[in-house]
């Protein structure tokens, strides 16, 4: 590996910092109902405003606990403590690939290594405060919440970073259509079109944004391409949830369900208030027709001091606090009768799980990973896990070809020119494909039974249907050849302290010399 001079003339092209500290207020509370269709409000031109449906999402998922528990649950299986780096080169299409399988390994190996290295420091972070595993967990937050993510790619020339790659994200808010004439003009001359804040060749491919300074109305907006003029690099990313395939921007999840998160949490509101009101003494003096109507002697601690009052005309009101109430000296013909409310309603959670799983149905999961409770057979909560895990592999593959994979591609070309990596043929299109092939590997899936999914995977590794390394990758993102070279060590240790844990290394008890020897 090459020693990377630090002073060596780079090209740096300029690209815009964007302001995302001064971000506004977007948490309208409960949802806005603004026209029939409930979440989303369309313009005259026949587009979606997405900036009403990003506003909504965010206030349902402030507002919202099954909104955050959803959400939450996919963090937590999709992207986790982060998804790591599997270099997988396909070096049958890279003509100078080196032929030895040692050598391709330790190319892997270095890799690997040089990416742990970046990803679990806050380089990655263009404000130096998280860390890549952070990062992804932020983006898949972000996508998840309001459907899409901008990121600028940042190349920082500094002696004290490993690589010069750095990732800001934007507020999805900054991305504005532009108005001023001089640009849209410029814009047109080039035969480019500029929807909702993104400027499109004429094949349909996103060549540039528009990133307002702030994300206040009327905001200076500065033009970010996608790619550097002159280096290549990649500056810019844009990954979103697109329905259709002439969508612009990404269109929030949580959007489609508005209407029953907000009733769900007025109804959640309504039930407590009346619970805590059904919780506190409620009661009123019944008088019997042709009985006095003279009130009784009310005493009511207030403070320190007991307050002895007789009411002529009944009790109007008394404020109790958390202290006692004493009614002393009724009337004749009167009775105090107990109110009792008919809350909380006994088919409250019913109800809500009805809606509970009709939500969570619509994300892909059961209603028993939403609530973490499986309380049916082994069968079927295996069932339960198996299905939902389609979904886990499947979004975790949207976010690593929209997201990890554009950002590995360009820390990998860093290293490249950097001479940190020895890449030969790597300035082509088919070999620099071909180096950056990789697989994202995050948490292995819940197994219900650990003895039955252990047997499964020694079958699966007999007929050949995995490996080792991936199945230590899948299992805890570990190393296959390290685990292997550390239980050598162990187990010589053990060997030399005289603890038998193979029967191959036990002493050959046949030849040893039995328990006290011969007297």
């Amino acid at each position: 590996m090459g020693v990377r001079d630090w002073f060596r003339p780079r090209v740096v092209e300029k690209v815009v910092h964007v302001h995302d500290s001064d971000r506004r207020s977007t948490s309208k509370g409960h949802y806005t109902g603004k026209t029939k269709f409930g979440n989303i409000r369309y313009q005259d031109a026949g587009w979606i405003d997405y900036e009403s449906l990003r506003e909504n999402a965010r206030g349902v998922y402030n507002d919202s606990l099954i909104a955050r528990s959803i959400i939450g649950r996919l963090i937590d299986q999709v992207v986790n403590t982060g998804l790591t780096l599997e270099s997988t080169p396909l070096w049958s299409m890279i003509p100078e690939a080196p032929a030895d399988d040692a050598d391709r390994y330790a190319f892997t190996e270095q890799v690997e290594a040089l990416w742990k290295l970046y990803a679990d420091s806050r380089e990655p972070d263009y404000h130096g405060r998280l860390t890549f595993r952070q990062l992804q967990r932020l983006v898949y937050r972000l996508l998840l919440k309001e459907g899409e993510v901008f990121a600028i790619l940042h190349y920082m020339n500094s002696p004290e970073r490993t690589n010069p790659l750095a990732i800001q994200i934007l507020n999805n808010d900054q991305i504005r259509q532009p108005y001023d004439a001089q640009i849209l003009e410029a814009a047109k001359a080039r035969g480019a079109k500029i929807r909702e804040g993104i400027e499109y060749d004429a094949t349909g491919k996103m060549t540039a944004v528009y990133i307002a300074e702030t994300a206040d109305f009327g905001s200076k907006v500065t033009r970010v391409s996608t790619y550097g003029p002159r280096s290549k690099r990649r500056f810019l990313i844009h990954v979103g949830n697109f329905e259709t395939a002439d969508q612009s921007r990404g269109f929030p999840e949580l959007s489609a369900m508005i209407y029953e998160l907000d009733r769900l949490v007025e109804m959640d509101i309504s039930e407590l208030e009346n619970s805590i009101a059904s919780a506190g003494l409620m009661a009123f003096v019944e008088t019997e027709k042709g009985a006095q109507s003279r009130g009784p002697v009310i005493k009511a601690n207030v403070g320190t001091q007991n307050i002895d009052r007789n009411t002529e005309d009944g009790v109007r009101s008394v404020e109790m606090g958390k202290r006692a109430l004493f009614m002393q000296n009724l009337a004749p013909g009167q009775s105090i009768k107990a109110y009792q409310p008919a809350h909380p309603n006994p088919n409250y959670t019913a109800f809500v799980t009805a809606f509970e799983t009709k939500l969570a149905d619509m994300w892909g999961m059961p209603l028993s990973v939403l609530h973490q409770k499986f309380q049916g057979s082994y069968s079927a909560a295996r069932a339960e896990i198996l299905f939902f895990w389609n979904n886990v592999f499947k979004r975790r593959d949207d976010i690593a070809s929209g997201f990890l994979n554009l950002v590995y591609e360009a820390w990998f070309a860093e290293h490249v020119q950097d001479g940190n990596l020895s890449a030969p043929g790597f300035g082509r299109p088919m070999p620099r494909k071909a180096y950056t092939v990789c697989t994202w590997n995050g948490i292995s899936r819940p197994v219900v039974d650990p003895v039955k999914e252990v047997n499964a995977v020694k079958t699966r590794l007999d007929l050949g249907h995995t490996t080792g390394e991936r199945e230590a990758k899948a299992y805890n993102g570990s190393d296959f050849r390290e685990n292997i070279n550390r239980l050598k060590t162990e187990n010589e240790l053990r060997r030399d302290a005289n603890i038998a844990i193979d029967p191959e290394l036990a002493p050959d008890t046949e030849t040893d010399d039995p328990p006290g020897g011969d007297e």
